[in-house]
């Protein structure tokens, strides 16, 4: 199965601890992926058994736990742990949220032309910046392609130099 989602397929939420607004682009039982603005230095809230990856998609550099953290950074940490991000304008970032014991999953950043083989249970292309074309569908700025279940089939993505994520997520054991 594969599907485009576009911004207007994205549901807005408020956060768990009720500091901001999180946009899910897509709700799995075991994982979410989501947009945040970022407008104001806080915490995050706790999402205990969850392990996350964090990308900061625009917005001067933030401080996650004194750790710096720019534009196309990837940080990861568990969702069991106090974490403080402090910004100095306003920004957005990229999460990806999964159930740490049911699920590994990575986001890995291109800017080239690529043909990748599919290997994981979940796949996706996320399109930060502008338009690129995936299997020659376009994928416009901040829509994500969607696979699952396509493992070994090829997806050809045309960048034109611009970057995209990968995201792979596969279960731990079969559920």
């Amino acid at each position: 199965m594969r599907k485009i989602l576009t911004s207007s397929d994205y549901v807005e939420k408020s956060w768990k601890n009720g500091l901001g607004l999180t946009r899910e682009i897509l709700l799995h039982p075991l994982f979410r992926l989501s947009m945040a603005d970022l407008k104001e230095s806080g915490p995050f809230s706790h999402f205990p058994g969850m392990h996350r990856i964090l990308i900061l998609l625009q917005g001067p550099p933030v401080k996650i736990n004194s750790q710096p953290l720019s534009r196309f950074e990837i940080f990861e940490f568990s969702g069991d742990t106090d974490t403080y991000c402090e910004v100095s304008g306003e920004g957005k970032d990229f999460n990806l949220m999964l159930e740490a014991d049911a699920c590994l999953g990575k986001v890995k950043i291109l800017n080239k032309d690529s043909d990748i083989k599919m290997t994981s249970d979940f796949f996706g292309i996320f399109s930060p910046e502008d338009e690129i074309l995936v299997d020659g569908k376009r994928l416009s700025r901040e829509s994500l392609f969607w696979a699952e279940e396509e493992k070994e089939k090829i997806v050809s993505i045309k960048s034109n130099g611009l970057s995209y994520f990968v995201i792979t997520i596969s279960y731990k054991k079969r559920i």
